[in-house]
């Protein structure tokens, strides 16, 4: 059978293609076959079939489950594709036939090409994948908004490969089929300025001076009118080489390693079916991604056995995301450029630490992640990111053992490497970095002895440090350099709400921006705030914004802020107000959770309600900045926006629902760290447990895998979670916790609990 969902979704079957009736069918096997041979659960399946999940879901799950089972049924399969498990569903796929498979496998090929310097053999590997692709990904199916955020990703994935495909041959002194295709991708997508380099460069190279820079005033066009900004940086200083016919763009040897040094692509997650699924004689073993290509395709991994060399060593690329609205700060910009600058002025080598303090919510993140994405081309072996929490309201500061653990994962050091004392842990780490150039950022620190033993001992390395603190001491014994961080200046501020609500809008009332400013004490935070609930209503004067700010009025009292400046209640407030009432109340909860953040089942038994309604409204609360999806299904507030939160629970919540809530969510992550230790010890000694409050729906677990997986994941927080039922007299499941845990930190080596 073919399975296609890299264009039209199809499923053929001896030349013949089946037919899948009505619009929930196709949603369901999209489902499926994006999670192919992986468990997917009803709670997924429900995500992407309905916007508005029926309420007997489960049931009429089952009812399309049936109905696809018939029509893979009708093609003479002699076993049922789709597998029934305690979790949810699985979809058996063998290998070579899903397209989206085998597009993975070319592309894994053509990287692997390319790090022998096999050029020409990785153009046609990645080559070989895009011709798979036949259209708009799963074109056709219908679903609800999470199918959209499939589809959005499978569309990002098929343009790196592209891009990638582009710059190889560019590499490769082919730059005319390059800046073909780069002509065809900075169309579809031209607010990419990598491209849009790329796509100069190559014209450059084929002797298209004059098309090149007209393609550069084509992206300061295209730039200036969707964005209100110039081009950056990097696009600046290509443009000018290629004014001036810097010799430097005829160096090929400089694109090879821009090529190599290039961010990898991360394959689709796709695994072989279980052993016995596949028919005999089929030569992929269970647990590895298949490698099925088209006749005509060369297969680069089957055709010679490749040299006998080490694989390249990673390097992490841990930065989130800078900000596209990020504005000012020009004064500490041109500090931090001038601390790099010292190594071109030849002063002693020494490892760089830049400290960046301020108040909370003045935007010191905001400024380290916008720096660090400046600077990192000059740090080719990595970045590393961690936030330390140090200020976090429920006291959940990341030690400096799961730090570095999480550093050596990064350098994919295998646990049995990784030493069983913090001390020898940080030995290894400065050691990884001796002899490499690395960009450390650690966000949001507590005091200097939370940083130091994340110091590299490396000079080539920089690390750039955020905290509300001025750490004296790291400046005094450290040598770090001292960035305070003050709020915007009238102007910055003015140009914050400019970039997020558009010059004219900002430009028609001058004198509501001044009181917005004013009132939000040009704090970036309560801005952008403020710029969210703007933009969500476009037909608000902001004069009425301005007046509805007023009438907020107060501060957080017992924030903690020295300067009552800072006060960012009245922004808070307008956000919160804009809610429903279930989002409201499920705001107000998370500020009982211990953090650092919640999924979206741990929030379902926190409130006592049905997982999809806890999805939903999780997704209200992020579309209104009250919390964010820092990554993929965890979601974490801010410190400010927490302790507002627990302001308000305590005002309009009766006590007793709050103890009752409280019990929901230790329930549930007691009664599922026991359901996921039994899977991964069976003998572990039988622990009494009390049945778990109505409604804290624990969850269960199909294997060990999945529930190893809990662990890793969930690990932070169920240290918080004995904490915090500890301090709230709830000692039953904190020792009950504890007990359950200890297996899984002994078997990871951890130090972040001393288990009393």
């Amino acid at each position: 059978m073919d399975f296609r969902l890299l264009g039209p979704l199809e499923v053929v079957s001896a030349g013949r293609v089946v037919r899948l009736s009505g619009t929930r069918l196709p949603a369901v096997l999209a489902a499926l076959l994006l999670n192919a041979n992986h468990t997917v659960t009803v709670e997924y399946l429900a995500g992407i079939v309905w916007s508005e999940p029926p309420r007997a879901v489960e049931s009429n799950v089952r009812t399309y489950i049936a109905q696809l089972r018939a029509a893979l049924g009708r093609t003479g399969e002699s076993e049922c594709r789709v597998v029934t498990e305690s979790s949810g569903y699985r979809l058996e796929i063998l290998p070579g036939e899903l397209d989206l498979a085998t597009f993975d496998g070319l592309v894994l090929d053509g990287d692997a090409a390319l790090a022998l310097g096999r050029v020409d053999l990785a153009l046609r590997q990645l080559r070989g994948a895009l011709d798979l692709w036949r259209g708009e990904p799963l074109a056709g199916v219908t679903g609800a908004a999470q199918l959209g955020v499939e589809v959005a990703r499978l569309e990002e994935r098929r343009l790196q490969v592209a891009e990638r495909w582009a710059r190889v041959a560019l590499s490769a002194g082919r730059p005319d089929e390059a800046s073909a295709e780069l002509t065809r991708l900075v169309r579809v997508h031209p607010l990419r300025e990598q491209l849009w380099a790329a796509l100069m460069l190559a014209l450059y190279q084929g002797g298209r001076q004059a098309a090149a820079l007209t393609a550069y005033r084509d992206a300061y066009r295209l730039l200036d009118e969707e964005l209100g900004v110039p081009p950056g940086k990097a696009l600046q200083q290509l443009h000018w080489q290629i004014l001036n016919a810097d010799a430097a763009l005829d160096a090929s040897p400089l694109l090879v390693a821009s090529t190599l040094t290039a961010v990898a692509i991360r394959p689709m997650p796709f695994a072989a079916p279980p052993s016995g699924a596949a028919p005999p004689g089929t030569p992929s073993p269970p647990g590895t991604p298949s490698r099925s290509y088209p006749p005509d395709a060369p297969n680069f991994l089957d055709a010679a056995d490749p040299p006998d060399r080490p694989a390249p060593p990673p390097r992490p690329r841990q930065l989130p995301a800078d900000l596209v609205t990020f504005v000012g700060r020009a004064e500490q910009l041109h500090t931090l450029d001038s601390l790099l600058d010292h190594r071109r002025e030849g002063r002693p080598a020494a490892l760089v630490i830049a400290a960046i303090t301020g108040t909370a919510g003045v935007g010191k993140t905001a400024l380290a992640v916008h720096w660090a994405h400046r600077i990192a081309d000059r740090f080719p072996d990595g970045q590393l990111y961690v936030d330390l929490g140090g200020f976090h309201p429920a006291g959940t500061v990341v030690s400096p053992a799961e730090a570095v653990r999480g550093f050596l994962d990064a350098f994919a050091v295998p646990p049995d490497r990784i030493p069983a004392s913090l001390t020898a842990q940080i030995a290894l780490y400065r050691s990884l970095l001796a002899d490499r150039r690395v960009l450390v950022v650690l966000d949001n620190a507590r005091g200097a002895e939370q940083v130091r033993p994340l110091l590299p001992g490396a000079p080539g390395c920089l690390v750039v440090v955020t905290s509300r603190t001025q750490l004296s001491s790291l400046v005094a014994a450290e040598a770090a350099h001292p960035v305070t961080l003050d709020l915007l200046s009238a102007r910055e501020a003015s140009d914050l709400l400019t970039r997020r609500l558009g010059a004219r809008r900002v430009g028609a009332e001058p004198e509501a921006v001044r009181d917005i400013i004013a009132h939000c004490a040009r704090l970036p935070l309560a801005l952008s705030i403020v710029a969210a609930r703007a933009i969500t209503h476009p037909s608000f004067p902001l004069a009425t914004i301005a007046a509805d700010l007023h009438r907020g009025g107060g501060g957080l009292d017992g924030f903690g802020y020295p300067d009552t400046a800072t006060d960012v209640r009245p922004a808070f407030s307008w956000s919160y107000l804009a809610l429903g009432a279930p989002a409201a109340g499920l705001f107000r909860q998370l500020a009982l959770h211990p953090g650092p953040d919640i999924t979206a089942p741990a929030a379902a038994g926190l409130s006592g309600m049905p997982l999809p309604r806890a999805q939903a409204l999780l997704a209200e609360l992020s579309h209104a900045h009250l919390v964010t999806e820092h990554v993929p299904g965890r979601f974490a507030m801010h410190d400010a926006l927490r302790a507002y939160a627990a302001e308000l629970s305590r005002e309009r919540d009766r006590e007793p629902h709050r103890r009752a809530a409280l019990r929901r969510a230790l329930d549930y992550y007691l009664h599922t760290a026991h359901a996921a230790a039994e899977v991964l010890e069976p003998r572990m000694v039988p622990l009494p447990l009390a049945p778990p409050a109505p409604d804290a729906a624990p969850e269960r677990f199909g294997g060990a895998a999945a529930a190893m997986s809990w662990f890793v994941a969930e690990h932070a927080v169920l240290l918080a979670t004995v904490d915090l039922a500890a301090g709230t007299g709830f000692d039953a499941h904190a020792w009950r916790l504890s007990w359950i845990l200890r297996p899984f930190l002994e078997r990871h080596r951890s130090n972040a609990l001393d288990i009393r």
